[in-house]
């Protein structure tokens, strides 16, 4: 497998990337970093991210990952957060472009 794509569910993982690993790029797009998480939320055990991110590091595969700038889980879902949402996508999305075009290459 050269590349990988996965969406994520639940029971500690919101990424199930251990799906890919082996894969030689991966790119990973998740809600959370856990960064400063001491406990789990939604579908994501705390330190979940970065151990599953890890293990795809040591099976040989590249990884780039992003996660939204700001996340409010109480608006999450909330319709009228969309367009928010949208904007910050576009913003992160001009930011990485070349980064990430150079680790597709």
């Amino acid at each position: 497998m050269t590349a990988g794509v996965w969406t994520g569910g639940v029971s500690g993982s919101g990424t199930h990337l251990a799906l890919l690993a082996g894969s030689q790029r991966i790119v990973v797009l998740s809600l959370s970093d856990g960064r400063g998480v001491v406990q789990g939320s939604m579908t994501n055990a705390a330190g979940s991210n970065d151990k599953e991110i890890a293990a795809l590091r040591s099976t040989g595969s590249e990884v780039f990952r992003r996660v939204p700038e700001a996340v409010d889980t109480e608006t999450l879902m909330d319709p009228a957060a969309v367009p928010d949402a949208i904007e910050m996508g576009r913003r992160q999305a001009t930011a990485d472009a070349d980064e990430l075009r150079r680790f597709l290459s």
